[in-house]
């Protein structure tokens, strides 16, 4: 009782001294509560950020769903899927924040399907029974889990594999022996593969093994260097009896993705194709994704135009990813096109598209196109944050159009959203270069990140003593 009359004294000492606290410390606050049992307590907290502009992110939603997962409560669960994908939080494929909640609802297999089904409703029919199997088979997801939460869960497991028998590594040529047992150290024959040779080769193939494809994924997710593992990859695809499947390929390709070699990705694209193996839509928009972190909006348009030749429909994410790509490349023409394609397809700019079109007409100079965006965005129901505001100042810094800029600065402060760093910085300029010599000074005096207005502050002041007096009211008495 104490310990969490004190924590909660902290919450509220933090806002009084400007220390405002963010998504992870209220995420905190409504973990507890649920573990407690007060899991409308906690759900009173979560709707509370959103007033205090802490948007809840997917961990967020993991744990209040659970909470309601664990009463059986799905239709909320539902509820909760929907406003987390409206609020721009896309699940990620790999599915490991929801393991909890679907742990938990696996006991009840139509209610899992209906969850399953409404959080990854973009995804693949596939990839949704890769997640139902996964559970049911107690993998945790590990048969199509890619990219860095793979090796997160590989880190995790490798301390614990006890149970799989070592391989023995002797100094000569051949370093491979198998032993007597059925299992193995993956992790040491994973290791035992870098570096590459005919050494290795040699060894490989005087071992005997019956490759699967499930060894063979194991293996890459082990695998460290996506040189080494490409090199892996094609040895065994070559080997007789074996051949990848859907796992294996994603597996590699998020690899090479990693290392920035397209040629191979494409490559193994086209392979995918000849062994008849379906490639999903998220491979193509983690493609498309990485083209547009480097500024190859050729490349991505390419990417896209070959989803659809495949006979694929883009989603959402494919779109966001394409108007990312362009964005970055300045394209900005470009990118208005396809917001209007992807509206025309029948998909809703959320806030991450029109954030990125406006940055993009800002960087363009287009103050007048970035403002019309604006107006769209309200007109849709879809309210700006700091990042649209942040990209509209920065357009008016740089075409000199001032007054603009300190009317969207007033705006967004009657919004009650606080000015991030950047954005004082911005206003700083701003004033300095309109000749408002006390407003920069002022500003510039301003604790970081707390330049409230006076009603928006006592608002938010109002909305964080709810949160701390419904965490230690019902926490305290326990």
């Amino acid at each position: 009782d104490r310990q969490f009359k004190e924590a909660g004294e902290y919450f509220i000492q933090m806002v009084r001294e400007r220390c405002f606290p963010n998504v992870c410390t209220c995420t905190t606050l409504i973990y507890h509560l649920i573990r407690a049992g007060k899991l409308n307590a906690a759900y009173t907290i979560f709707n509370q950020m959103m007033k205090v502009n802490i948007k809840p992110n997917l961990v967020t939603y993991s744990i209040v769903m659970t909470g309601y997962a664990k009463k059986g409560n799905v239709n909320m669960i539902l509820k909760l899927a929907r406003e987390m994908k409206e609020y721009g939080n896309r699940p990620s494929s790999t599915g490991m924040e929801f393991y909890p909640l679907l742990k938990t609802l696996l006991s009840r297999t139509e209610d899992v399907k209906k969850v399953i089904r409404e959080i990854w409703s973009e995804f693949p029919v596939n990839d949704r029974k890769a997640i139902l199997f996964s559970l049911q088979t107690d993998e945790k997801f590990e048969t199509h889990i890619t990219g860095r939460a793979a090796d997160f869960v590989v880190e995790l497991n490798e301390d614990t594999e006890t149970e799989e028998e070592e391989v023995c590594f002797p100094t000569g040529d051949v370093w491979l022996e198998k032993a007597s047992k059925v299992h193995w150290n993956k992790a040491a024959f994973a290791n035992a593969l870098n570096p590459w040779s005919p050494s290795t080769v040699a060894a490989l193939e005087c071992a005997n093994v019956k490759w699967n494809a499930k060894f063979v994924l194991d293996i890459l997710r082990r695998l460290r260097l996506a040189a080494v593992a490409l090199k892996f990859f094609d040895w065994v695809g070559s080997q007789p009896g074996f051949k990848h499947d859907y796992y294996t390929y994603t597996r590699m390709i998020q690899m090479l993705l990693g290392s920035r070699d397209f040629t191979n990705v494409r490559r193994l694209i086209q392979e995918m194709w000849q062994d008849g193996v379906a490639v999903p839509i998220n491979t193509y928009n983690k493609i498309i994704k990485c083209y547009g972190l480097e500024k190859d909006s050729d490349g991505a348009i390419d990417v896209f135009n070959q989803l659809q030749e495949s006979g694929l429909k883009p989603n959402i994410n494919t779109f966001v990813n394409v108007i990312e790509a362009l964005t970055n490349a300045k394209r900005h023409q470009k990118a208005r096109l396809m917001l209007l394609r992807m509206m025309q397809t029948g998909f809703k700019p959320n806030l991450e598209v029109y954030n990125l079109l406006i940055h993009c007409f800002g960087v363009a100079g287009q103050v007048k196109m970035a403002q019309s965006l604006l107006q769209r965005m309200c007109e849709s129901g879809i309210e700006p944050n700091d990042q649209t505001y942040s990209a509209l100042i920065s357009t008016c810094l740089v075409v000199k159009s001032l007054d603009v800029a300190i009317e969207l600065f007033r705006k967004m402060k009657q919004d009650g959203i606080r000015p991030t760093d950047k954005i004082n910085s911005l206003m700083f300029d701003v004033f300095q270069s309109s000749g408002r010599n006390v407003q920069a000074r002022k500003l510039e005096k301003s604790p970081k990140s707390a330049l409230l207005s006076k009603v928006s502050e006592e608002i938010a002041l109002d909305n964080y003593l709810i949160i701390q007096q419904t965490f230690v009211k019902n926490l305290v008495d326990l």
